[in-house]
């Protein structure tokens, strides 16, 4: 299965955010990296698979890379963008990447992630979404 290449959303003007956007007003030295982080899950909402994860990859991976630069260690925000990072992968699907399907690759940076304060909540919304539909619930669990 080949990668799309044309975006449904690609006039979003979400690829045209940048960290400092999200702030008001602009933070002394540039932007938090927590900005980074939601400003990169914004284009992933927006299908922006690539730009959410070129802003993510600095914060959650040790090493430098050609698409992302150099790593930042020590982000305050590495559960967060790790989260993003694991999420992008799973909007990958089936499709290949460097190291795997996007599936696959998403194993790894759920499982490097642990927990997260966030999953309760998620868990608490996904179990209101299911609403009586038990079958349903038993698939989230």
């Amino acid at each position: 299965m080949r990668r799309q290449t044309k975006r449904p959303f690609a006039s979003s003007p979400a690829f045209d955010l940048t960290p400092s956007d999200l702030l008001d007003p602009p933070a002394e030295g540039g932007p938090s990296h927590f900005a980074v982080v939601a400003c990169g899950l914004l284009q992933l909402a927006c299908g922006g698979l690539d730009e959410c994860h070129n802003a993510v990859t600095p914060l959650s991976w040790d090493a430098p890379t050609s698409f992302a630069g150099p790593p930042i260690a020590d982000s305050p925000a590495r559960a967060e963008a790790t989260y993003a990072h694991h999420l992008v992968h799973m909007r990958e699907g089936g499709n290949v990447g460097e190291f795997g399907t996007g599936w696959n690759n998403s194993g790894y940076w759920a499982s490097s992630l642990g927990t997260h304060p966030i999953f309760p909540q998620l868990a608490a919304a996904a179990d209101r979404l299911c609403g009586a539909d038990d079958s349903l619930r038993r698939k989230i669990r």
